[in-house]
């Protein structure tokens, strides 16, 4: 397990930040049915959820999808929580994409042009 996922810094992207922001939650990395961003205790329609390029299973198929999040995130499902703070002050200097950097023992973020 080891890779690196990518987030364009988006108008959706954008609008999942702010509703953390307003509610004052963490996002949450999760790796199920695809690897997105998510609001933490948000659920229904009205929570934002930002997928990983090449990670949703709306539009990736299923064998394309399931290895690449296999081979980057490893074998189990998760959650984790990261802090909003990164985030926004990301969306606010500029950036156009998120990385997350995964290995087996670390998680690391990157903000570029």
């Amino acid at each position: 397990m080891a890779g690196t996922l990518s987030f364009p810094i988006d108008t959706a992207f954008k609008a999942m930040v702010a509703q953390a922001v307003e509610a004052k939650k963490p996002l949450m990395l999760v790796k199920d049915q695809g690897v997105y961003l998510m609001v933490r205790g948000r659920t229904g329609e009205d929570n934002k959820v930002v997928y990983a390029r090449g990670l949703n299973p709306s539009n990736v198929e299923f064998d394309d999808w399931y290895d690449k999040a296999h081979r980057i995130c490893g074998g189990d499902d998760f959650g984790e929580n990261i802090p909003t703070d990164f985030f926004a002050k990301a969306i606010a200097g500029g950036a156009k994409t998120l990385k997350v950097k995964l290995t087996a023992t670390r998680m690391s973020l990157e903000a570029t042009q």
